[in-house]
């Protein structure tokens, strides 16, 4: 299960290739594809940590696949985020308000703000509580979003 992403990681690159930096970023093994950024390889390292536990028969944390979200989401690519995400809910690990959180901060990062409100509302009806940090993210998001319709002026 956890090979599919990690091969899904390895075609996708850094999320650099319109910089036409891909290749080089790719070399570097970085999720960023800056190798003085601190996450550099943070995603590839992680996704390869799954991949030997899944050999290994050990199941990973929630913990641990928050922290991978969070790599990507920090590293611009959100979908990998999202398919950590969707993982999580198909191996029957309940996502908590720090998954929900970090997914909604990978959304801010790529500027996909009408994304936000959606994963909100899924933690509410998950039953999560949303915490101050999350409320933060969603009234950011909610405000991006109205500037981008030109109802606020900055």
């Amino acid at each position: 299960m956890w090979s599919e992403l990690y091969h899904m990681s390895a075609r996708s690159g850094s999320g650099a290739e319109g910089s036409g930096r891909g290749h080089e970023a790719q070399a570097a093994g970085g999720c960023t594809g800056r190798e003085s950024e601190p996450q550099g390889g943070s995603c590839e390292q992680t996704i390869e940590v799954l991949r030997l536990m899944e050999e290994e028969g050990i199941e990973p944390n929630l913990i641990m696949l928050n922290l991978l979200i969070n790599a990507f989401g920090i590293a611009g690519r959100y979908k990998e985020a999202v398919a950590i995400f969707e993982q999580i809910k198909e191996t029957g690990i309940s996502p908590d308000v720090i998954t929900y959180t970090t997914l909604m901060k990978a959304f801010i990062r790529a500027r996909k703000y009408d994304q936000v409100p959606i994963i909100y509302k899924q933690m509410e009806f998950a039953g999560c509580t949303p915490d101050r940090k999350a409320r933060e993210i969603l009234q950011n998001a909610l405000i991006a979003l109205e500037q981008r319709r030109g109802r606020i002026v900055s």
